[in-house]
Parts: structure tokens; sequence; C-alpha cells
């Protein structure tokens, strides 16, 4: 059976929006876990991965600042920085 290119489209149509009602089905999907800093020790904080570290800091950061603060960037680390080509004085 040939479709007709009328046909052709609204099955192709009616395809991609199956495909894309499903793709929320087979995404993963995301795990947050609650952090209660309350019971963390020094030593859990130290002992943190560098996402929940930085994911910490962060919501500490916007917590405590305040509403009519510029925000902030963290300096990027030298070992990140293009290295300056030397200039004589």
């Amino acid at each position: 059976m040939i479709l007709s290119g009328h046909a052709m489209k609204t099955v192709a149509v009616a395809l991609m929006t199956a495909v894309l009602l499903a793709v929320p089905l087979w995404a993963p999907s995301a795990k947050a876990s609650d952090i209660d800093l309350s019971a963390w020790s020094c030593k859990q904080f130290q002992s943190a991965s560098k996402e929940d570290v930085a994911l910490i800091l962060a919501w500490l950061d916007g917590y405590y600042r305040a509403e009519d603060d510029p925000p902030i960037r963290p300096p990027t680390p030298r070992s990140l920085m293009p290295i300056a080509p030397h200039t004589p004085t």
C-alpha cells in the first residue's frame, strides 16, 4: 500500500507526536535527595562529593545574600585561565 502525500504527512506527524510524548517515559528521572545540614558533621561535609559541596555552597550563598546584592560569580581557578604572553616592562 502506497500512501499519498497528505496521508504520509499525517502518518509522519502522528508518529512524531507519539515519539515526543513517549520521551519523558524513557528519560531517567532525577533522584533528588534532601540534605539536612543540621544533622551533618564537619567531617561529612568535608568528605562530600564536589557536586554536593557546590550545591550546598550555592544554596547558602543565595539564602544569605540580600535581595538587592549583585550576583557574583566564583573566581576562575588559575589553572583554567589562559596563559598571557610575557610582555617586557
